[in-house]
């Protein structure tokens, strides 16, 4: 939905119109990226432009598409995603960037092992992108830019400072110089979930700021967050999903007012994105008929149908069913999801 609140269909690639999945409004809202599938499988990485329409980026290998463009720069001109490439026997993800003619650039992997390269987030220029990638100490996060390359910023250190955590980013500060993400038991590995927050710089190296809340699960598994968490682009707020032998919920961490619970309701709910200063969650509440609908929380991380938050601002959504947003645009003004099977609002 755009300002004036009216539905646009964002469309498909020719030969491929199984499907268009958006998955990132860029920061001033004028670019959409994300991947459109055929009935075969393939996939290739799009951009949507106002004015300009949807666009294929292609991939690194040109005998058959694998791509997905995943993010984007402020002012969508830099697509950063991932294209596939044959090693070891097999098709693996490798970070890809686009520049604002389309052109391809594949990055690089980690020294010790190239079972993949994935990158998650990049600067407001798009010029600097953080991502995972696979070394022979398992897991770790990466930066890249044009000068420097693809460089491992290591781990979050446990016990007596032993480099023993694997690690994820989530997200990075619109100038790239701060890293949000996720750290691993170090007794448990990748064999569950993650078990901590960090947030990292180079001045300060990695700093724990919160742990996953509940008792461990009745195999001993410690408490978990999900791998999906969100982060506000100046790195102030995180939002995730945490599972432990006491339940499951939502849990927002903020640098100045710390660690609160948001609403949950239905089965279950998906968080999807977050605006820039970490007021609005989007997602998806799937209630107990099993339907799928369209949520919003506030900065009060109370939970809000979309649908019904559109109807009491004077838009009526007539019998369309909002099943999921899946994005939302830095200012939280535009928010990009899907009404049925195929169509994109």
């Amino acid at each position: 939905w755009t300002p004036p609140l009216v539905p646009v269909n964002i469309g498909y690639l020719e030969g491929r119109a199984d499907r268009t999945r958006p998955g990132y409004i860029s920061g001033d809202g004028s670019t959409i990226v994300g991947w459109a599938t055929s009935v075969n499988g393939d996939s290739e990485a799009f951009r949507w432009v106002r004015d300009k329409g949807i666009t294929g980026l292609g991939d690194i290998i040109s005998s058959r598409f694998q791509s997905e463009a995943m993010g984007c720069s402020h002012d969508g001109s830099l697509v950063y995603g991932t294209g596939r490439v044959y090693e070891g026997g097999i098709f693996v993800p490798q970070a890809t960037w686009w520049d604002i003619n389309g052109t391809l650039e594949a990055l690089d992997f980690l020294a010790g092992g190239k079972q993949w390269s994935t990158p998650v987030d990049c600067a407001d220029t798009g010029t600097i992108i953080v991502g995972s990638g696979f070394t022979e100490d398992g897991a770790r996060t990466w930066r890249w830019d044009p000068d420097n390359g693809m460089v491992n910023i290591g781990t979050l250190p446990v016990g007596d400072g032993e480099n023993s955590r694997e690690n994820a980013p989530l997200a990075c500060s619109a100038d790239g110089t701060l890293i949000a993400g996720l750290a691993y038991s170090p007794e448990h590995s990748l064999s569950v979930g993650p078990t901590s927050l960090w947030i990292w710089s180079e001045d300060t190296g990695f700093i724990e700021v919160a742990e996953a809340p509940g008792g461990p699960h009745t195999n001993d598994a410690p408490a978990t967050f999900g791998s999906n968490a969100l982060v506000s682009d100046d790195l102030s707020t995180i939002v995730a999903q945490y599972s432990s032998g006491s339940g499951s919920g939502l849990l927002k961490w903020n640098a100045e007012t710390g660690i609160e619970e948001m609403e949950t309701a239905g089965k279950y709910v998906a968080i999807k994105d977050i605006s820039a200063n970490g007021g609005v969650v989007v997602g998806m509440m799937v209630d107990e008929n099993d339907v799928a609908h369209a949520v919003l929380w506030g900065p009060d991380g109370k939970l809000i149908m979309l649908k019904e938050f559109l109807e009491n601002w004077g838009t009526p959504t007539g019998d369309h069913e909002l099943l999921s947003a899946n994005a939302i645009s830095g200012d939280g003004r535009v928010i990009a999801g899907a009404i049925n099977v195929k169509d994109i609002y």
